[in-house]
């Protein structure tokens, strides 16, 4: 592209984009913007005050979804309105492979949008020399995340088997502190703060008096109380504790403090792996992959590193060790951490509590024969999650007592509902109720059918462009925009074909007919099906279940809960949209 004078009457509509991944960065968003506007005076450019887009503190590989500059510069481009995008360097854009990065140039470049740097001048896509040089930068780019990856894993490596602390928030009741080489504490650091000195390392140290009389009296309370982990989160919660987020206490934040090795001094690294190219397996680096997801992955215990006698404790070793005792000793005896038995709770997920909002857990009660005879007997049920989680005696439970429900009889309620709603009206009926709902949709589909054969066309004519391209120039990333165009064109067809079913009377009756049939074929499968595929076409079926209790009091005095009803509520797709929502017996 040539230069344009500074002089030129007609100046050009630009955007100017500057983004730094920390505080670290070579060049800081102002020196950045610094040299783009010199350049825009050099190119005969002007930049509104609304079309100066930045990004600070965020990873070049990141997408638009995490860069919220960097995609309202991309909505901005596509509404046309700028036609140059000016950089200080190329990988202020992007530091993605020639793949990742291949969407948004493209975008670009069918906006009509030319990209010039401060450093390389213009970058041109529009030639074969040019894309081969770009793809060529843009790789090494891109490498250069993946090595500053690899190595900050192995940095954390060594610093874990150091001792120190790897970063993050500290444990209830302990602090972060930088810690010289003879071990004294030079700075305490404030939650969220950083710091960092020759020769010293970030380690755990005691915290709050208040958080560490909390744990103190929770390692204390439950050694020598006979105390579940929920009585014991109701007891501090009474007496005004603390928590470990301020939010209250729970049986699941006791159970994670009572197991925290950092109270008697131990460091571990490593529960859980986040990331994205490279992940510390024990004290190896591997790649994401191979059945790693990289995304909040748990760790097996070798997998972790752990190091004794790293800072200061707060919970006398032996208490510690009697304390996990008693709790691997109860969850051996109530069979907790076990897999659930597949297919013993298929509704699991679809069974809401009313009165708290919260999806309701399965679990699995056993009580004893008459002859003493242990786990005897078995229910299944799912039971509120507000009170599973705080009981009844918490200031954070105001609605639910312990409303449980069985969970076969929620199975053989929803069966016999569906039952009804299918097979309570004859067939007729049942057609011309599926062919109104039709009609009905088919008469408001008219705009959707002519955007979709619009958005058709321009489909054609992109995947003919592409396709002579391919054919001149053997590129990776044309190949790649090719296979996305031909998939949005396959799916865009589906769509339409989907609309154009219902264009006649007939077509109409037809499918009117169908979907009947489909639907009396259900609810003969409902009736006549075993147990396992009724329960399968039921969580096909059924998007949730919202069940309603009421309080009563019994003969004794006590406050006790009873199912007295709900709604089943229907998954949106074709073949059910012709029903309502039924009631849930009680």
């Amino acid at each position: 592209m040539a230069t344009r004078k500074s002089n030129t009457k007609r100046t050009i509509a630009a955007a100017a984009y500057v983004r730094m991944s920390s505080s670290k960065q070579e060049r800081s968003p102002a020196q950045q913007t610094a040299e783009i506007n010199k350049l825009a005076k050099r190119e005969g450019c002007q930049i509104a005050p609304h079309h100066r887009f930045a990004d600070e503190g965020i990873y070049g590989d990141s997408g638009p979804d995490k860069r919220p500059g960097f995609r309202a510069m991309l909505d901005a481009a596509e509404r046309g309105e700028f036609s140059v995008l000016l950089l200080w360097d190329g990988d202020r854009l992007g530091r993605f492979d020639s793949i990742d990065g291949n969407e948004y140039y493209s975008q670009l470049r069918r906006s009509n949008v030319q990209i010039i740097t401060c450093t390389d001048g213009p970058i041109d896509l529009d030639s074969f020399e040019g894309r081969v040089v770009h793809t060529f930068k843009q790789e090494g780019r891109h490498q250069y995340v993946v090595k500053l990856a690899e190595g900050v894993v192995r940095g954390k490596i060594d610093n874990a088997k150091a001792g120190n602390w790897n970063g993050g928030p500290a444990y209830f009741g302990m602090s972060r502190a930088l810690v010289g080489p003879n071990g004294e504490v030079a700075q305490r650091l404030a939650p969220g703060e950083y710091a960092s000195k020759p020769g010293h390392h970030v380690r755990l140290v005691p915290g709050d008096p208040e958080a560490i009389e909390a744990v103190r009296y929770a390692f204390k309370r439950f050694a020598e109380a006979d105390l579940s982990l929920r009585a014991l989160a109701c007891e501090l919660q009474s007496k005004g504790f603390p928590s470990p987020r301020g939010n209250g206490w729970t049986h699941g934040n006791v159970r994670r403090m009572l197991t925290c090795s950092a109270y008697i001094g131990s460091t571990r690294w490593g529960q859980t792996s986040v990331a994205k190219y490279f992940y510390a397996s024990g004290e190896k680096i591997a790649k994401v992959g191979n059945g790693h997801k990289g995304r909040f992955e748990s760790k097996q215990p070798e997998d972790m590193i752990e190091v004794e006698e790293t800072h200061r404790g707060i919970i006398d070793p032996k208490l510690f060790q009697g304390v996990q005792r008693k709790i691997d000793r109860r969850t051996q005896k109530r069979g907790k951490g076990r897999p659930c038995p597949k297919g013993q709770f298929p509704l699991s997920g679809l069974i809401v509590c009313e009165h708290c909002g919260r999806p309701m857990r399965h679990e699995t009660r056993y009580a004893k024969s008459r002859q003493g005879e242990a786990r005897a007997y078995h229910y299944k049920q799912f039971v509120c999650a507000t009170y599973a989680e705080y009981g009844t005696r918490s200031e954070l439970n105001p609605s639910c007592l312990r409303h449980t429900v069985e969970a076969d009889n929620v199975t053989r309620w929803l069966t016999k509902a569906l039952r009804e709603v299918i097979l309570g009206q004859k067939r007729d009926d049942l057609v011309a109720e599926v062919k109104r709902q039709l009609a009905e949709d088919s008469g408001s589909n008219d705009g959707e059918a002519k955007r979709l054969e619009t958005r058709l066309r321009k489909l054609d004519q992109e995947i003919a462009r592409l396709v002579k391209a391919v054919r001149t120039v053997d590129m990776p990333e044309l190949l790649a925009e090719l296979q996305a165009a031909r998939a949005d064109r396959d799916q865009v067809s589906i769509e339409l074909d989907r609309l154009g079913r219902l264009a006649t009377v007939d077509d109409l009756d037809a499918e009117a007919e169908r979907v009947a049939a489909e639907a009396w074929h259900l609810g003969e499968a409902l009736d006549d099906a075993d147990p396992p595929t009724v329960r399968e076409l039921v969580r096909q079926v059924v998007s949730k279940v919202v069940c309603r209790w009421e309080r009563y009091t019994t003969s004794s005095g006590k406050t006790r809960a009873r199912l007295v009803g709900g709604d089943v509520i229907l998954r949106d797709c074709d073949l059910f949209a012709v029903f309502h929502s039924v009631g849930c017996p009680s």
